[in-house]
């Protein structure tokens, strides 16, 4: 059997796949974000729980927004916790078998370029709007991934002066380091953030995207 681990800076899901790719069952619980030992722990219990239901031990592979660097470190904006830690390593020891990690957003658009809606297609982008902004680009059924490995991370691409100065928005700090990351301002956070900037009140971005809907003043502007 195979598990496939999406992680995300809200949840983290786990799905059992058999050995044709066929969804057994999966299942979610929200992602530790300020302690190192229990987002590794939530791991841990997750596999357990899938090796469990199995009755096996199956082969791991984790997608998580950012990626992890040649020394098997992570690099994370939205995941306090694990930004610069030996992931690879610690995951893989807690575990006790080899572990694949991929960038969440470009496993995705692999995957749906390889047999999925994108099947065939000579360039597929892929977009991801979540707890944080990135993307993946194939061409030919291959990830494109830049001489850095960090190609579709435009979420990291800053804030232009214009749209600045145009609507007065401060530059926000993002969990890279830097400020003014378009990321800050785009994804789910960052959307809410904004409702408020322009004098709005939305619990959440449902909410706020039902309001588009509904064609209701602020969350149109």
């Amino acid at each position: 059997m195979m598990y496939g681990l999406d992680i995300g800076g809200t949840k983290m899901e786990l799905a059992i796949f058999d050995d044709q790719l066929n969804l057994e069952t999966s299942w979610r619980v929200p992602t530790p974000k300020q302690d190192y030992q229990e987002f590794l722990g939530a791991i841990k219990d997750m596999v357990d729980e899938a090796d469990q239901k199995t009755g096996q031990r199956g082969s791991v592979g984790i997608g998580l927004p950012g990626f992890v660097d040649n020394r098997g470190c992570a690099v994370v904006a939205n995941i306090a916790c694990i930004n610069g830690k030996p992931l690879a390593e610690d995951v893989a020891q807690q575990l006790s078998r080899p572990v694949g990690f991929a960038n969440d957003a470009k496993a995705f658009v692999l995957s749906e370029s390889n047999g999925g809606a994108a099947d065939g297609a000579q360039h597929a982008l892929g977009v991801v709007l979540g707890t944080g902004v990135a993307g993946g680009l194939c061409i030919d059924g291959e990830l494109y991934q830049g001489k850095q490995n960090i190609a579709g991370e435009f979420g990291h691409i800053p804030l232009s002066v214009t749209l600045q100065r145009r609507y007065n928005l401060p530059m926000r700090q993002c969990g890279c380091g830097e400020h003014g990351c378009m990321e800050q301002y785009l994804a789910g956070p960052g959307l809410l953030w904004m409702v408020s900037h322009f004098g709005g009140d939305y619990a959440s971005v449902p909410g706020l995207m039902q309001g588009v809907r509904d064609k209701e003043a602020k969350a149109v502007e």
